[in-house]
């Protein structure tokens, strides 16, 4: 048998064991995304990671501006509160302007802010302006398949498996130099790659939040950590798929709060101001 047919027989096996698991009730519920459960945590990075482009829709505590009624996160329809940006293709990496009803809100925000009208406003309308850019504004995000060494399980009953770190840009900075200094070393080789200690400091009350990240030591030396043969066998996270999900245009449209919604039918292409 090749190696191919062999790879085909592993993955009908892998499928008809799944459907069994349906039926009988037994398929088991992963929990596959890693958590922030204390400042401190070591992790292995495994493999090439995906850049997504995020907007935040949901609550917050730190704007003014609400762009959904909260009911919209609740139920069986809810919207997630961050969703990727519809002008950002993920699989391609590259931006494909035009789609995305977030990023047009951000737009109108900034057009008014910067008219000769939007400088006549009183305060109230300018934070007004202002929040709601900084509410529609895009984060970038990068995700990773990781060993989480602090709980590496994806199961209840304690079944190894990768997890999916999301990294905020800081964090990703602070990896990337890390990366840079190490020059002979590849972070998240299969069989050179190393674990890191990752920190999350602030937020709230404590200012800004702060992220860092070190290797770990073994005496004076970087610690080695070539994957076991379980880690290598362990099935990676489709970080496109999982990660990727696009949000209906029209339905994210259709479910903005009406006056928010209004800004986009009052400014069109013919110049219409949203005053």
């Amino acid at each position: 048998m090749s190696t191919w047919q062999e790879r085909m027989r592993k993955e009908q096996e892998k499928r008809e064991e799944e459907k069994a698991n349906r039926k009988s009730g037994n398929f088991e519920k992963r929990d596959i995304w890693f958590k922030w459960t204390k400042k401190e945590h070591t992790i292995r990075l495994v493999g090439d990671c995906i850049v997504a482009h995020k907007h935040w829709i949901g609550p917050s505590d730190f704007n003014d501006v609400d762009i959904y009624d909260e009911d919209h996160f609740r139920g069986d329809n809810r919207l997630p509160y961050q969703i990727n940006c519809g002008n950002w293709d993920i699989e391609k990496e590259m931006e494909e302007n035009g789609k995305c009803v977030i990023c047009q809100l951000r737009d109108i925000a900034s057009e008014v802010l910067y008219s000769d009208e939007g400088k006549k406003l009183d305060e109230k309308n300018k934070k007004f302006f202002k929040d709601l850019r900084y509410k529609c504004d895009v984060k970038t995000r990068y995700y990773f398949n990781c060993i989480d060494r602090d709980n590496p399980y994806v199961t209840e009953d304690k079944k190894f498996g990768y997890k999916i770190i999301e990294m905020p840009y800081e964090l990703m900075d602070g990896l990337l130099a890390l990366s840079t200094s190490l020059t002979d070393v590849d972070l998240s080789s299969v069989t050179d790659g190393i674990d890191l200690k990752i920190t999350k400091s602030g937020g709230g009350s404590e200012g800004k939040v702060k992220y860092g990240v070190l290797p770990i030591m073994k005496g004076l030396s970087i610690k080695a950590t070539p994957l076991t043969e379980q880690e290598k066998e362990a099935e990676l996270n489709d970080l496109a798929l999982i990660c990727g999900k696009m949000q209906d245009q029209e339905e994210l449209t259709e479910r903005l709060k009406g006056e928010i919604r209004g800004l986009l039918t009052c400014t069109s292409s013919s110049g219409d101001s949203p005053f």
